[in-house]
């Protein structure tokens, strides 16, 4: 006699010698699934409804249902998994940028190299509306046993109007911001076009070792 699976359709061959007239309980040897048929005269009459889901002697074989919860937990873990990583990354690339921005508000807001002994200093001039700027670092050159200061930056006008350029005054100080010493520079450019810059570079005489700051500014015409 041919029984054949209701679960997988798997079609097997029963020696009608082993079959009995009544309810017989087969097993599936592809699917481990167990269900009961009505034989009578070695004939298939009717094929009822499985016995239990879960039998004591088969304890790993699952149902779809049980199956299915068991994937859906396996992949909400995975989910929380790459969440979780997900969040940690994006806590690390925030951190960096906070202690980038921190590192670049504490330099623009005047905190001094040590290792540098001249000030990088920005004026702007109210009265004419010009802005200036020294050009980190400041290098000393030597030529003989005198000793030079060279100072690089450049004048800009941030405004929609053509500006004329006045002289520049070097003033050397020491840690104490006493004025050591004094000169006024001329740049070549005498007026500047709305949102034009132009550099200078200024080669100072250091006379004395006491010099710890370089600052540059706008001569104030005005002053008497």
């Amino acid at each position: 006699m041919i029984i054949e699976c209701p679960k997988c359709k798997t079609k097997f061959e029963v020696a009608d010698s082993s079959l009995s007239n009544g309810e017989m309980k087969f097993q599936c040897s592809e699917c481990a699934y167990i269900w009961t048929e009505q034989i009578s005269k070695g004939r298939k009459l009717l094929k009822e409804e499985v016995v239990e889901e879960k039998d004591e002697k088969l304890p790993s074989i699952l149902t779809e249902e049980e199956d299915g919860t068991i994937k859906q937990k396996k992949d909400w873990l995975s989910f929380l998994s790459v969440r979780n990583m997900l969040i940690f990354l994006m806590a690390v690339v925030l951190f960096s940028i906070v202690l980038t921005i921190g590192k670049f508000v504490m330099n623009s807001s005047g905190h001094k190299d040590t290792q540098n002994v001249f000030e990088n200093t920005k004026k702007s001039s109210d009265a004419k509306d010009l802005y200036i700027e020294i050009v980190k670092p400041l290098t000393l050159t030597k030529e003989g046993t005198n000793e030079y200061i060279i100072i690089r930056g450049f004048v800009y006008n941030p405004t929609n109007a053509k500006m004329r350029v006045p002289k520049l005054v070097i003033r050397l100080e020491n840690r104490d911001e006493r004025v050591l010493q004094e000169q006024e520079r001329e740049i070549e450019v005498k007026t500047l076009a709305p949102l034009e810059k132009t550099d200078f570079m200024f080669k100072v005489f250091k006379f004395s070792s006491q010099v710890a700051r370089v600052k540059v500014d706008f001569v104030d015409e005005n002053k008497i």
